[in-house]
């Protein structure tokens, strides 16, 4: 992200969020009516077709061999040429805010007017993901739980990390004659000239998590920045001094180099003792327990841990014993985690919202059939959760069937999508 102010972020901040939702004076949208590649997690969980390598160091299938972070370096950037990583952080600025209540009074927008328009019923949205995995399946359930109460149908499909099938995919939807394209491209340069195909049908596209290619109607995207540079203040306002190691992810995935390049620009910018970072090729805990067994060889005085998703955290934590136990942070807020917060195991985790990534695609989808105008980017926040809120938290998978009010909320120049109480 470029040109935003950030606040370091609090447990009380956290308290301020988690189990209830954000009070502002904005124009409410209807209940009924309401409206996501996050940081991904495991696919343990998932029923789809298997996905990534099984051993560190492979590459995912379909795609060229990416190169693995090695000790001391950094996220691989797989921006297409001409496009630089968000910059999230500078060496004056402090570490971002992800909670952000008792804050400066935001400035709302009134949501897309045509929301619940006549010219709903029957339409169909194609939504392709990019891999089999449990967040993704929870968001697809949101999206078409939002979309049935427009009276609009969802039909997803799975790319399995393969950017061959993720364009053959697509052409499958466009011959089904969708209305609505909402995709998170496993490789967004590989599928650009299909999707040049779906806007030569006129068919809306509603990107998540990538900032490569356009036009698009707007892009959905999980705030992870912002997690990751609160994340790296947190570390060092508690080890201080102390070396830190991080776990980050494949750079096959945009949203996991832009979280990798924003944790080592904020753990510069606050003076965090970043000694190794390594890459977690296969996103499995067993693959993370490994790396952490290494850590623990090479630093014994190792004083804090950050992963870049929680099925990281769960393996990290699998090597931790007496001798060796360094404060652990992590993002995504999937519930393996939880426990692992509330014995204190995991200092803290930040809540990525799969819920709402999943309400504010189908927010998209339904205002692109209505005709109705959307910002560039709809961001979606990332919560804090640790010891003073955590049993107040609620799984995604149940918040994303609660009947809510949303808004678009404008917030250090960008538009978040938030739940607003009257």
């Amino acid at each position: 992200m470029r040109g935003v102010t950030h606040r370091t972020a609090s447990a009380e901040q956290g308290r301020n969020h988690v189990g209830k939702r954000l009070r502002t004076t904005a124009v409410l949208l209807v209940a009924g009516s309401t409206l996501a590649l996050a940081a991904c997690g495991s696919d343990d969980e998932s029923g789809s077709d298997s996905t990534t390598a099984s051993t560190a160091g492979t590459s995912a299938p379909g795609t060229a061999a990416p190169d693995t972070t090695s000790a001391g370096t950094e996220a691989p950037d797989t921006t297409s040429a001409g496009t630089e990583a968000p910059d999230t952080t500078s060496a004056d600025t402090e570490a971002a805010d992800t909670t952000t209540a008792d804050t400066d009074a935001p400035e709302t927008t009134s949501a897309p007017a045509g929301l619940a328009c006549a010219d709903t019923e029957g339409k169909v949205v194609g939504y392709s993901e990019p891999l089999p995995d449990p967040n993704f399946a929870l968001i697809e359930d949101v999206i078409r739980l939002e979309l049935d109460k427009a009276g609009m149908t969802l039909e997803p499909v799975n790319a399995n990390l393969d950017p061959a099938k993720q364009i053959a995919d697509v052409n499958t939807l466009l011959e089904a004659e969708i209305d609505v394209l909402l995709i998170n491209p496993v490789d967004p340069n590989a599928v650009q000239g299909v999707l040049e195909d779906v806007r030569g049908a006129g068919i809306p596209i509603v990107v998540q998590d990538t900032k490569v290619g356009g036009p698009y109607l707007t892009n959905v995207t999980a705030d992870v920045e912002a997690a990751a540079a609160a994340g790296a203040q947190l570390l060092k306002d508690t080890v201080g001094d102390g070396e830190v190691a991080a776990i980050s992810g494949p750079p096959f995935a945009e949203v996991l180099v832009r979280e990798a390049e924003a944790f080592a620009a904020a753990a510069e910018a606050v003076g965090l003792n970043l000694v190794e970072t390594q890459t977690n090729m296969t996103i499995t805990p067993d693959t993370a327990r490994d790396l952490t067994q290494t850590f623990k060889q090479q630093y014994p005085d190792l004083a804090g841990l950050w992963t870049f998703n929680d099925t990281s955290a769960v393996g990290a934590a699998a090597a931790f014993d007496d001798s060796f136990k360094p404060v652990l942070v992590s993002i995504n807020g999937q519930p393996e985690a939880i426990p692992l917060v509330k014995d204190g195991t995991i200092l803290a985790t930040y809540d990525l919202q799969q819920d709402m990534l999943g309400r504010a695609l189908a927010y998209a989808a339904i205002a692109a059939v209505c005709g109705t105008e959307l910002p560039e980017d709809i961001w979606v926040e990332s919560l804090l959760i640790d010891s003073s809120n955590v049993d107040e938290w609620v799984n995604p998978a149940e918040r994303g069937k609660e009947e809510v009010a949303l808004a678009l909320e404008e917030r250090d120049g960008k538009t978040y999508l938030v739940v607003v109480e009257g």
